[in-house]
């Protein structure tokens, strides 16, 4: 049973706040790409006011949404409010591309104490990165970076971090990024699958989205359809007979099969299990480089965060909800998660999902702990528990058949809304990081 008297006095440990959605790059994996919507920059007053309101009560400040942080022109000044209202071992820090973290501007920012940044980093190779990333300039990310990387050395900054998206056209490189970042001072690399915010991205991902638990207990039925194959392909005798008499004898027992497989409270999506087994292959590689970076890492110092590549149906969690954090849109919506923030499509488990921006109030007519209070409180009281209370439509047959409560974030089939029942996030395949 929860316990509802910590439910009852909630109030978040980390905000995450997008103070700008611009951004001066053009990445191929971004949703920027892939939307049209009105940039806009939170007013410094607008920041200040939810600075005085809620700071004093938090632990940590993340400054970043979707949008490159220092597009903001105030940026600096917001650093500066920021550690002005946080507890004084309050923690700051941000994720960039990098581009416009100029030593000057750096050495302004890092005067106000921040713990922790974020670069944006897909590989060393840098004809590739700008393929990946439209916008970028070698010269001046290098020059920041190594700068960066001095601050670091010196004890400036408490923690220099990557962020990385791996897909099909990089995923390999992932070892010789590690090499290069350990030039540079870089104390962790966070590493992420590509989110399929249009159908052009499907051929990069590297993931499947049928639990490990699923998969693994499938295996008895996909290994017998291929001894069928093989029999009907290559007995030397009378294929037609044969093939049909080890069909009948083969088949007698696949029902029970299944039913072991149900009873252990496992649903198996059954398209998607026999498409994973066409590309088990990849999978078998995505992990021998997974397991190659592993062992670089370790060797070189450095931690290393990576995804999963089948969800785990028993680590599933709500990261936001795990880490007490909330997010602030840039017009002062509070979402429950950066994938509540703007609407957005999302192509996952073979079809188009709609998901609709969230927000449970607005800190410029409401404050925090009335949003938290509010509505915000049964959708963390179900998340709390969210294997029990939340499907996980990866495994459902239905969610690769049009069904109604997997084309929109609306509702699940347990009648929760909003529905987190296809959140790549909960099952570690894409990263959040706060």
């Amino acid at each position: 049973m929860l316990n509802s008297e910590k439910s009852i006095h909630f109030y978040p440990e980390i905000i995450q706040i997008e103070i700008t959605t611009l951004c001066n790059f053009n990445c191929k994996m971004c949703l920027r790409s892939f939307q049209k919507d009105t940039y806009q920059n939170m007013p410094l007053e607008q920041f200040e006011a939810l600075a005085k309101q809620i700071f004093p009560k938090i632990k940590k400040v993340v400054l970043y949404g979707h949008g490159e942080p220092l597009m903001h022109p105030d940026f600096e000044k917001i650093v500066k409010i920021t550690r002005k209202y946080l507890p004084k071992d309050g923690k700051i820090d941000f994720t960039t591309n990098g581009s416009l973290l100029t030593p000057s501007k750096l050495d302004q920012i890092l005067k106000n104490n921040i713990n922790r940044i974020v670069v944006s980093f897909d590989t060393s190779n840098f004809m590739k990165l700008k393929e990946i990333r439209a916008g970028i300039q070698e010269d001046r990310i290098v020059t920041n970076f190594h700068y960066l990387s001095t601050q670091r050395k010196e004890g400036k900054l408490d923690e220099l971090a990557i962020e990385t998206v791996i897909m099909r056209s990089n995923f390999h490189d992932l070892p010789y990024l590690i090499e290069y970042c350990s030039e540079f001072n870089v104390d962790t690399i966070y590493v992420s699958h590509v989110l399929a915010f249009d159908e052009s991205l499907l051929p990069e991902t590297l993931y499947f989205t049928i639990s490990k638990e699923s998969w693994e207990n499938s295996q008895e039925i996909v290994k017998k359809g291929w001894e069928l194959f093989e029999k009907a392909m290559f007995d030397p005798v009378d294929s037609y007979a044969v093939s049909r008499d080890t069909l009948v004898n083969a088949t007698k027992n696949v029902n029970t099969i299944w039913e072991r497989i149900r009873e252990r409270g496992i649903e198996n999506n059954h398209p998607l299990i026999f498409e994973a087994s066409k590309k088990i292959d990849q999978a078998n590689e995505t992990e021998r480089v997974f397991n190659k970076a592993k062992t670089l890492a370790q060797k070189l110092g450095i931690k290393l965060e990576l995804p999963e590549i089948f969800p785990i149906l028993r680590k599933r969690e709500c990261p936001y909800i795990n880490q007490k954090a909330i997010i602030v849109r840039v017009d002062g919506g509070v979402a429950p998660c950066y994938n509540f923030l703007h609407n957005h499509k999302v192509y996952v488990n073979n079809h188009e999902r709609d998901v609709k921006e969230i927000t449970f109030g607005n800190l410029q007519n409401e404050s925090l702990e009335k949003i938290v209070q509010g509505p915000y409180h049964n959708f963390r009281k179900i998340l709390l528990d969210i294997s029990k209370n939340v499907p996980w439509s990866g495994d459902c047959l239905y969610s690769t058949q049009n069904c109604f409560f997997v084309t929109n974030n609306d509702f699940d089939c347990y009648g929760n809304h909003p529905a987190c029942n296809e959140c790549l996030y909960s099952v570690g395949l894409v990263r959040c990081i706060f």
